[in-house]
């Protein structure tokens, strides 16, 4: 276990991960964000609730993996800091990882595919839930906030996007079940032979009828409604966000 040299910083943040190098990278990630304090980085569950409990941070990044043992950190961390936000680290393959994450109550969920901007907005996005924001915005704009719903807490959702489902055109849902596959905006054009700015106008079509704004939502939605099937996503060298 590492503690930290405390700063000024806005979020405070720790890691849990088994794998050396995930625990280097994320450092490297964060280190680097002025308005991020990293607090603790810990290899283990037990390290992990140590850090917890002396530095009681905003976020907590965790590396998903099958096993009560990381079932039992969440309901652990859940209990004893209920005001430290959860985030899992995870492969778009582990289908299971996903599911386990979502039903155990995770606040945000960022795949492994995705570049460093995502992690350091889901960070920011949660830490707001954290300090008690977001309800209230909530209230104004119609999102969902509810960490009930599906076993996700602050992951914006429109209260639109059920019915946005009988909205989407085929067209809409060939571009869902590809963004799944990992393709970008160029490769969608290409397998549709249409061109890259009518990509782009579906995907606005698609963000305003699920409600959602990033493809990082998207696939989550599209994972919870049955328009994609994760086990089935592919690891592409990067994805457009």
């Amino acid at each position: 276990m590492i503690d930290l040299e405390e700063s000024r910083a806005c979020i405070t943040v720790a890691i849990v991960s088994a794998n050396q190098l995930v625990r280097i990278g994320l450092h490297s990630v964060l280190r680097a964000r002025q308005h991020i304090q990293l607090v603790g980085i810990a290899a283990s569950a037990r390290e992990a609730e140590e850090v917890v409990t002396q530095h009681q941070p905003q976020v907590l990044l965790i590396e998903w993996r099958d096993g009560c043992e990381t079932l039992k950190l969440v309901q652990t961390i859940k209990a004893s800091a209920p005001s430290t936000q959860l985030i899992a680290l995870s492969g778009v393959n582990d289908g299971m990882h996903i599911q386990a994450a979502l039903s155990a109550g995770i606040h945000g969920f960022v795949l492994n595919i995705q570049p460093p901007a995502v992690l350091v907005a889901t960070i920011e996005h949660v830490a707001r839930g954290a300090t008690g924001m977001g309800m209230a915005e909530s209230s104004r704009t119609g999102h969902t906030f509810s960490p009930r719903a599906k076993g996700i807490g602050h992951v914006v959702f429109s209260s639109r996007a059920g019915a946005g489902l009988e909205e989407l055109t085929k067209r809409e849902r060939e571009i869902i079940t590809l963004i799944g596959e990992g393709l970008s905006n160029k490769a969608i054009a290409d397998r549709l032979c249409i061109s890259s700015t009518t990509v782009r106008h579906h995907l606005t079509s698609i963000f305003d009828k699920l409600g959602v704004t990033t493809r990082q939502k998207l696939l989550i939605c599209a994972y919870r409604r049955g328009l994609v099937e994760v086990q089935a996503f592919a690891s592409p060298a990067s994805i457009d966000l």
